[in-house]
Parts: structure tokens; C-alpha cells; sequence
């Protein structure tokens, strides 16, 4: 996760369950401008 890499979902709903706590309480999801990467 903290190099760019993908996560899955099922690892997602690990983290949540271990921490217990919510999706948005451990991602955020960011809508990148075209022409950038």
C-alpha cells in the first residue's frame, strides 16, 4: 500500500475488521486530471 500498489478489496475489509472501523476511515479515493499520473 505505500508504494502505489493495488489493494484488494478482501484486504480492505481485513484492515477494517482488525481496526474496527470503516472504508473511509482507511482509504481515500482521489480522481486524478487527465494528462497527469
Amino acid at each position: 500500500m505505500a508504494k502505489n500498489e493495488h489493494v484488494s478489496t478482501l484486504v480492505l475489509e481485513k484492515i477494517c475488521r482488525v481496526l474496527d472501523c470503516n472504508i473511509e476511515d482507511v482509504c481515500e479515493f482521489v480522481i486524478e486530471q487527465e494528462g497527469k499520473s
